[in-house]
């Protein structure tokens, strides 16, 4: 009571949970944060002004982009962490929240921890290397549950089993040098299996958006390329499990479907069509004018990708006689198409790149070298790119596939020689 008929005023901004109780916590390890929820409450908007705690050195915060409008039933969320290296034992403090409203308010609510000092291999930082050498069915070397020598779970994991007394993680590095196929399977009591990449897709540590494959007891015959990984396990009460490594075999060669091998005269707009051998597991699809091709269209991958244009990546005209030429109709190079004898003395021509982006631009590349001819002040030589044919054009192009037209725009822009532009010379 404030006085003869007057109550204090509820506030208008509600943080749940009203304990922030962050549980164990491994000292320099990350967890990931616990969630946070402020919720206006009020009949009309507030702004969040601030949020912070009194004891930043060992609690954390993720926040938005404050200050922050909410208005009347929004929510907005944010994390709490441990962070620092504090003394092992129990830590404290206040989560302090700013806002506005009619008048400017606080919220205060209390924030708890117990740090404790993580031995091998509770967490990633301290994980225990796992020979992944090719090797039959052996024990996984299980250290022990938190009942009898202190490992605590510290991630959610997908599918998580949820927690208990005797809940724990055990975090095993794979290094394997050579392309191997693993297997994990619970021998006593139940066991989440989980593999994450090293960079653990741009998160933190583990979690239950970011692993590679995950199984209850079991995870079989799963692929895993030479590089670094992370096995997590999570168990309720004391477990037992095996695990397998084995050679990847050889894929066998793709078989093309169309074009048929060694085909000639393709043209753009084709489907590419070929089945993949037996024990494929990744792709590449590399083009090219030469042998062997460099232009990396799709690179290494073992989704399936559609690429945005047959004409992306970067293109040159063929190092060979008759690769170029001039007619009266299309395909018809009978008024003069490039002899053998041309072929080094236009070197520095056929080494020019026509390069068409993802993003509909496009570039002539010449390396500071490209032929001349006279009307750009050369003599039918070798030289410096004359502008505006010099690279320097801000050009996009559009490919039109039912017409098999493409068209340059930009001033400067040019495939073959930049002096054909519109049909006329």
């Amino acid at each position: 009571m404030l006085g003869t008929g007057q109550l204090q005023a509820q506030a208008s901004l509600e943080i749940t949970p009203g304990v922030v109780d962050l549980g164990n916590r491994p000292i320099d390890a990350w967890m990931e944060p616990l969630s946070v929820t402020l919720e206006n409450t009020a009949t009309s908007s507030i702004v969040i002004l601030n949020v912070e705690t009194d004891n930043p050195e060992y609690f954390g915060l993720v926040l938005p982009l404050l200050p922050l409008s909410l208005e009347a039933g929004e929510t907005v969320e944010f994390g709490v962490f441990m962070q620092g290296t504090p003394a092992a034992g129990n830590l404290s403090g206040q989560l302090v929240v700013q806002f506005a409203d009619a008048t400017r308010d606080i919220v205060v609510v209390p924030v708890f921890a117990n740090a404790y000092a993580a031995i091998t291999p509770d967490v990633v930082e301290n994980s225990a290397p796992l020979p992944v050498n090719p090797t039959a069915p052996v024990s996984l070397p299980l250290v022990s549950s938190r009942e009898n020598d202190g490992y605590f779970k510290n991630y959610v994991l997908p599918n998580d089993l949820g927690s208990g007394a005797n809940d724990y993680d055990h975090v095993f590095k794979l290094e394997p040098a050579t392309d191997v196929i693993v297997s994990f399977e619970t021998e006593l009591g139940m066991i989440n299996f989980a593999i994450y990449a090293a960079d653990f897709n741009g998160e933190g540590g583990p979690m239950a958006t970011n692993a590679l494959v995950q199984g209850i007891d079991l995870i079989e015959d799963f692929e895993l390329f030479a590089g670094t990984y992370y096995l997590v396990l999570s168990a309720l009460e004391l477990s037992e499990a095996s695990y397998s490594v084995t050679a990847m075999p050889a894929p066998d060669a793709a078989v093309y479907i169309a074009p048929e091998d060694g085909a000639v005269d393709i043209i753009n707009g084709m489907d590419l069509e070929w089945t993949f051998g037996a024990n494929t597991l990744e792709y590449q699809v590399v083009l090219g004018t030469t042998y062997p091709p460099a232009n990396i269209v799709v690179d290494w991958t073992s989704a399936f990708v559609e690429t945005s244009s047959p004409l992306e990546g970067t293109w040159m005209v063929a190092n060979e006689p008759g690769s170029m030429g001039v007619g009266p109709n299309q395909g018809d190079m009978s008024w003069w198409s490039v002899p053998a004898g041309d072929l080094v003395a236009r070197a520095c021509f056929f080494d020019d790149r026509y390069v068409f982006n993802a993003d509909g631009s496009f570039q002539n590349e010449m390396d500071d070298i490209t032929y001349l001819e006279a009307w750009q002040g050369g003599s039918f030589n070798c030289g410096t790119p004359v502008a505006p044919h010099n690279g320097s054009a801000n050009a996009t192009f559009e490919y039109n596939e039912n017409a098999g037209t493409v068209t340059l725009n930009g001033v400067g822009a040019y495939m073959d020689f930049p002096k054909f532009i519109m049909e006329v010379s």
